[in-house]
């Protein structure tokens, strides 16, 4: 878990410091990846709606820039990919490791306020 205690340096940085802000970036970073828009990005997949997905990919991977959220930036940049080039197919089990980094990082999240 090393490399999570990256998520913030960036960020903090940015901020000059202010952990409210931070903290506020964070849940706004999470609610993005809410179920409920994970939800709807699966559909968008599932209904082969690759313009959708390319821009939902963009507006997530641009997010996670902030928090050095390296693995996530890379899926979310595949995913743009197969989405501009209607190649969904692809995106078996995509969804799941996007859950899955959002998880490492709410984790993360918790130890930090603590």
């Amino acid at each position: 878990m090393c490399h999570n205690k990256n998520y913030f340096s960036n960020i903090i940085e940015i901020t000059d410091g202010d952990m409210e802000f931070v903290e506020e970036v964070a849940n706004d970073l999470l609610e993005m990846f809410s179920e409920a828009h994970m939800e709807a990005l699966e559909s968008n997949i599932k209904h082969k709606e690759g313009a959708i997905v390319a821009k939902k990919a963009h507006k997530f991977r641009s997010a996670v820039v902030n928090f050095n959220m390296v693995k996530l930036e890379k899926i979310l940049r595949e995913l743009e990919c197969f989405g501009k080039n209607n190649t969904l197919e692809k995106t078996n089990g995509i969804i799941d490791n996007i859950k899955f980094e959002i998880q490492q990082f709410k984790n993360t999240l918790e130890k930090f306020n603590k």
